[in-house]
């Protein structure tokens, strides 16, 4: 695996926790 895909796969991996974080603030608001 080239480092381009892997610096692809880890943004992809940021992204999909950055909206998992966003859905834990609209579900639990005030918990962070």
């Amino acid at each position: 695996m080239d480092i381009e895909a892997l610096s692809i796969i880890k943004s992809m991996n940021r992204g999909l926790n950055i909206k998992r974080n966003i859905l834990m603030l609209m579900i639990f608001p005030g918990v962070t």
